[in-house]
């Protein structure tokens, strides 16, 4: 998400868009903005680099004592690339896997552990194509999180 603050290249367009519809909502819903003008708005507070200066605000008032960039955010040394095994069109990503697959590489107490969505819901795959990568500090958090990953069970197809 941060990278989508920061208006990189390379962030999550699909998670920006499912962003900026939700914050659409709440906006015009606040009266800010008229019916069907709020995701623009939303928009136009990412391009402005005011939606990055608001999170930046929010972090520091919960105890962030430092800026990062994205590339800056460390990350766990032991990787492990989720492959796809099977050809389609991403209909959902169960969430409650993620969660399951990130409790057990160590978040939220390991900081440096975590997940990267490769390919996101509507994304269309092919065998081979990466879906994530994990990140672990250790061989047996990446074993243990191995061992709770059930494929079918996270990623459905249309």
């Amino acid at each position: 998400t941060l990278k989508i603050l920061e208006r990189k290249d390379d962030r999550g367009m699909h998670l920006e868009s499912i962003a900026t519809d939700m914050a659409g909502i709440v906006i015009e819903m606040s009266g800010k903005a008229s019916k069907g003008e709020g995701k623009s708005l939303a928009v136009s507070k990412l391009n402005s680099g005011e939606a990055l200066e608001k999170f930046w605000d929010i972090a520091t008032t919960q105890g962030a004592t430092s800026r990062l960039k994205s590339e800056e955010i460390p990350l766990a040394s032991i990787t492990h690339d989720i492959i796809a095994v099977k050809d389609g069109i991403i209909d959902t990503i169960n969430n409650r896997e993620i969660v399951k697959i990130a409790k057990s590489i160590g978040n939220p107490a390991i900081k440096d552990a975590g997940i990267y969505v490769h390919k996101m819901q509507g994304d269309t795959v092919k065998v081979g194509d990466k879906l994530m990568t994990l990140y672990a500090t250790s061989s047996e958090r990446m074993e243990h999180a191995l061992k709770a990953l059930d494929l079918e069970a996270l990623y459905t197809y249309i």
